[in-house]
Parts: C-alpha cells; structure tokens; sequence
C-alpha cells in the first residue's frame, strides 16, 4: 500500500521544495514512536496518535493522560503533554500540547556591542476527535524570538484501518495544512507533512511497522522501520528503529538508528528513547502515562479440551476416549483485551462466547456480525437463564506436528447437547488470521441459520416501562425489568430488549413514559413491530406495594389479559413478578 501512496507524494515534495517555518512542527516527540524510528502512523493506538495520526483515538479504549520531556541540543528542551477521553464507542476526544524552548541567545547591537540576552520558544496546543476509521485536529501554534511574536492555525487529518488484511493495520494522516508563520517582515509556510504506513502483527509479542513520509516543503522523503517486542508478561517492551532517507546521503549508519524501553505497571507505563547523532550527540526523551482503566491484556490459560461444567452428560452413551501419550500442547495467541458490556444495544439474539477459549479473529467476526449479539463471559458456572443465549461458543488453539490447529464447539445452552463443530489448521502464525476468519464466516453463517429455526412460530413481545404511583420511578422499573428478563427464557418468544425499543422510539419521536392504555399500547405496538404488548403500574397504597399488567393484542386493540398482585413487602417483588410471568406464559401459550 505505501508502494502505492507514497510515489505521488514525493513527487509533489520535489516540484514544491523550498522552505518553512515553525520547523518544530516537524519534530515527532512521542517517546515510545520515536524509539520506533517514527514508524507510527498504521499502529497509533494510545495518546502518541494525537501526534502522528489522530484516527488513532479511536483505538483508545480508556481516558489516558500522559507527558514527557526531550533533552534536546544545547540548552533546548521539549516539554509536551496529552490526554483523551473516550466519549463512547465511536468517538474520543483528545487534547495535546507541545512547548519547544529554544534557550537563551546573546544579544549585540548594529555595532556588535553586547546588549544582553533575549529568549525564543514555540508552542503548539491541539484539539482533536477521532471517529471510528479517522480523526481529525485542529491547531494553535505560537513562535516568539525576544519582542517578535506570530501565530498561526493548522489541521491535521487521519485514517487508520484495522485489520486492513488478517493480521496488518493500515494508516494515514496529512498533518500541520494552516496559516503561514509571520514574524516581522518574514512570512512562512508551515511544514506540511504526508505519512503512510502500515503495523504487522506476526505474534501477540511483537509489532513490525514500516512508514514513509515526506515534508513536502522541503523536499525530502524518508522510509521509517520499527519494531515492539514484549516481554516478562507485557510488562517491558524493547523499541528499536531506523529511518533511511531516500533523497539524502546518509554520512553514517548511527544517525538514523534509534531505541527504547517501555515499562508497565498498570496504570501507568513509562518510557524512554534514545536518538543518537553522531555529530550533536544522544538525544534522549522520557515519558509517563497514566490509564483511568485496565488496559492490559490477559492472559490465556493452558489449552485443554474443554466443556462447560453446568453441562450434563448428553443420553446418548459415549464411548471413553482412548487415553493415548500426546506431545506437549503449545499455546498459541493469548486473549485479546476484550471488555464488553452484559448489554448490548446491538439488535438481535445473544450468543455467549468463553473468551479464554477462542480466537481473538474469530470473537473480532462474531462482533462485527449484524446477526448476532456477541456477549463475553469468564467462565461457564452460569445457568442457562443467566446465558439467556442461544448458543455457547468455546474452542481450542494448539499447535501440534507443525500445524496450528483451530476449533470452535457451539453448545445449546438449555440442552446441554453439541450443536456443531468447526474445525481449521493453519502452517503459520499469518496464516492462522484467514483461517480464523474463515471459520467466523461460518460460525455466523450456522447462527444465522440456527436463528431462523428459533424465530419460526415465536410471538414478538415488548414490555413497557411501568408507570409509577406513589413509589419511586427506579422501583417500577425495576419490576418492567424483571418482567421482561423472566419473559426472556420462554422458549417461544422473541422480547424486545430495552436498549433497542428506546432507540427505536427515540428515532419516532414517541414519548412512551406513562403509557398505560390500550390506544396508546396499541400505537407504540405498531412502532415496534410486535404482536403483543405488555403495560402496567406499580403503586404503594397503604403500605402494600400493587402491582398491575396487562397484555395488549396489537390486531385488535383488546387487552387480553390482566392481573393485579400485591404485596407487603419489597422483598417479595422478584417472586411476584415471578407469578405473573407464569400466569402470562400460561395465557400466552393459549392464544399464541
């Protein structure tokens, strides 16, 4: 991909050469991408993407706040800062700030005489937004050389695409297009830069990133290499990279090499780089971050056969497998840092995957699938009513004989019995991405199907909020709530999840709240798409607590069934909403 988008680049650079001011706009101080050679922009997945690629933000999965300082030549230093805030899935905002001290300069009059000292500086601050595969910022920078001052504004812009191919991030940003630098009767334009590259992951350990970028201002276009490998459980990472420029004689191998370490002790990680110049010396930056979150990842545990505990032994009899001296297994891609919320507001049926026991690609498909929920749980000591699933996905990866193997078992969380099997073998660690994706493909495909199966002949159903009297709102919720999750392990109805009615009603316009009549029940009814409807109230009424429901029939605008429970005490919501739901079930069975 570089070879494709870097040749018209650079030649733009070598029809526009020339100068350009506010050239510390052209220094990349990030600590951990200048240990990279620069090599940054496909990768971009913490606070340094404000700096190189702001697409990157949308990779942060936690607020982050970080900071670090650059001894540079001479007296000149570098003191610059960062943070984001994730505002939900789609979008991070980010804010950064760069202050570049040029140090303290002699002054002399016309006619050479002394005249004391005078300073200089550069500052920058930038506000960036990055929304799913790009982002973009915006930019105040300031330069002021003793009573001279200037300022100008520039933007940023970036993509970046995961995944690009099985196992390669793609990226790109044009950075620092804005107003010229006016100091005086000097006038110039700042220096624009083009980057493209891409991050190869061939194990969860390392990362291999190549860029190429150019000033094109300037005129000049450079090849960056980088490299992270992790060791000691992700705690410490050792950085290194070159940058070769394309159209300049490289006078020795030293200057463009440079290094790093990285250490982390969550929540914060450390970082230090080092630049060395074989004419000015070392350049040397160190940095700090601190994550409001866990951003470390997990680690996977032995890979073994595997089935979850709650299940029973299926009728049939199974022969006992034949005990037989195998090789050693050997782990093969640890899990990835997959935070999911219990509820999703994406549409449809919930699959259950154990995340400990399957492929990152493959848990990446099933959350892209539009047809399936993706829900991740640690362990398989649950009930089938707290799955609420309709299927259990748990899996092995192992490498034997040369050969990554691949599973995936689908279990019926309420029969206990294995639905399918998928099965792949990969010869190498790229290899294993397209066969794991191959095998997501299928796995949605069988769901997909399987999904079809369920739905055949199950009523849709909505259970409104309650409207409340004399209680407080949070307790009829509660009661809508846990009518609606009983509701949800009949086998033979499709309940529309809460999330979804909201949004769905939201983008009607349709305020829902104290919607108790059979009009109103009927109208929401259509909104949704639903057959039958639920409404009811909860009020307090003498110290006893009156639960009231009914069920609407959408076709004819009848209710159907009522009933009206009550109770002394809040202890004994659960176990009447409990009652209700069996009485309703009972109903609904008779006029399904």
């Amino acid at each position: 991909m570089i070879l494709f988008v870097l040749p018209p680049v650079f030649l733009y650079s070598a029809l526009n050469t020339g100068t350009s001011g506010a050239s510390f706009l052209k220094i990349n101080v990030g600590t951990r991408s200048s240990a990279m050679g620069g090599a940054f922009v496909g990768l971009a997945d913490d606070n340094e993407a404000l700096l190189l690629n702001p697409a990157g933000l949308a990779l942060i999965r936690v607020p982050e706040i970080s900071g670090g300082h650059i001894i540079w030549f001479s007296d000149m230093s570098v003191e610059h800062a960062q943070f984001s805030l994730p505002l939900d899935r789609t979008f991070t905002l980010g804010i950064s700030g760069v202050y570049f001290n040029n140090g303290v300069f002699d002054a002399y009059t016309a006619g050479g005489v002394a005249a004391g000292t005078f300073t200089a500086y550069d500052a920058s601050a930038g506000l960036s937004l990055g929304i799913r595969v790009t982002g973009f910022s915006v930019k105040y920078i300031m330069n002021s050389i003793e009573t001279s001052s200037s300022t100008s504004y520039a933007a940023d812009l970036g993509f970046i695409f995961q995944e690009f191919v099985p196992g390669v991030s793609f990226g790109a940003s044009l950075l620092n297009v804005g107003t010229p630098v006016k100091l005086g009767s000097l006038e110039e334009q700042l220096p624009v830069s083009i980057r493209a590259g891409f991050a190869l992951t061939p194990s969860p350990e390392a990362v291999i990133t190549v860029d190429g970028f150019t000033h094109p201002r300037e005129g000049d276009y450079n090849i960056a290499v980088g490299m992270e490998l992790f060791v000691h459980e992700k705690i410490v990472c050792f950085r290194f990279g070159y940058i070769y420029p394309l159209n300049t004689k490289v006078s020795d191998f030293i200057s463009g090499l440079s290094g790093g370490i990285g250490v982390n002790v969550a929540p914060f990680s450390f970082n230090y780089a080092i630049v060395p110049n074989s004419e000015l010396g070392y350049l040397h930056r160190v940095a700090v971050a601190y994550a409001f979150g866990s951003k470390t990842r997990e680690q996977r545990a032995p890979v073994e056969a595997y089935k979850p505990k709650y299940f029973a032994p299926a009728p049939a009899a199974i022969p006992e497998p034949v005990v037989e001296v195998v090789p050693a297994v050997t782990p093969v891609e640890p899990p990835p840092p997959i935070v999911l919320p219990a509820k999703t507001e994406k549409a449809g049926p919930r699959v259950s995957i154990l995340k400990q026991f399957t492929s990152k690609t493959i848990n990446t498909g099933l959350i892209r699938s539009k047809a399936v929920k993706t829900v991740f749980v640690d362990t398989a000591d649950l009930l089938p009513e707290e799955l609420n699933s309709i299927a259990l996905i748990t899996g092995s990866i192992e490498k034997k004989d040369g050969l990554i193997s691949i599973k995936s078992v689908l279990y019926d969380p309420v029969t206990n019995k294995e639905l399918t099997e998928f099965t792949s073998e990969a010869k190498s660690l790229i290899d294993i991405h397209l066969k794991a994706n191959e095998l997501a493909k299928k796995i949605e495909q069988y769901l997909a199907m399987r999904i079809k199966e369920l739905d055949a002949g199950r009523l849709r159903i909505a259970v409104m909020e309650f409207k409340e009297k004399n209680i407080s709102k949070e307790k009829a919720d509660t009661v809508a709530d846990f009518i609606r999750t009983q509701l949800s392990n009949n086998s033979n109805l499709i309940i529309v999840e809460r999330n979804n009615m909201d949004s769905i009603l939201k983008e009607q316009m349709f305020q829902k709240t104290g919607c108790t009549e059979a009009d109103c029940a009927v109208e929401l009814g259509k909104i949704l798409n639903v057959e039958k409807i639920i409404v009811g109230s909860v009020s307090m009424l003498d110290k006893k607590i009156y639960i009231n429901i009914r069920l609407v029939d959408i076709e004819t605008a009848q209710a159907i069934f009522g009933e009206t429970k009550e109770i002394e005490s809040e202890s004994e919501l659960f176990s009447s909403c409990k009652e209700l739901v069996k009485a309703l079930n009972a109903k609904l069975n008779l006029v399904k």
